[in-house]
């Protein structure tokens, strides 16, 4: 679970992750041989969606807004594996600090990292029952 890791431990493992599954070029996952930097947080997400949060363009807003992360407000925000790494470290503090079962409780069920997701999009000025 996302507020069990310990990322001094884990950071090397997770920027390797997510650069291998990011990476552009001839072969790689993106069909058209663009970087892949929302499709490796989608992946990751999908093997362990309680450890790995989705961080594209509105959850990089929120972070921005909410985190000061060096994300820039436009179509290609400035993905990188480090950003990432740092997204997962604060929404950790963020958990913690709400209340891990608390915040379980918001959506019972419902994987850690995709209750975080779901309030990252709202954050970013979006209605999720619209």
């Amino acid at each position: 679970m996302l507020c069990d890791i310990n990322f001094f431990e884990q950071r090397y493992n997770i920027i390797v992750a997510y650069n291998i599954l990011a990476l552009s070029g001839e072969g790689c996952l993106n069909q058209k041989g663009n970087d892949f930097h929302v499709g490796a947080t989608k992946i990751l997400h999908f093997i362990n969606p309680d450890l790995f949060l989705i961080i594209d363009r509105n959850a990089a807003r929120a972070f921005k807004d909410s985190h000061n992360i060096t994300y820039r407000n436009s179509t290609q925000p400035g993905y990188s594996a480090e950003k990432y790494v740092e997204c997962l470290e604060y929404a950790k503090q963020d958990i913690i600090t709400y209340g891990v079962n608390e915040f379980l409780s918001i959506e019972t069920g419902t994987p850690m990292c995709r209750i975080y997701d779901k309030l990252s999009f709202e954050a970013a000025g979006f209605n999720l029952n619209e």
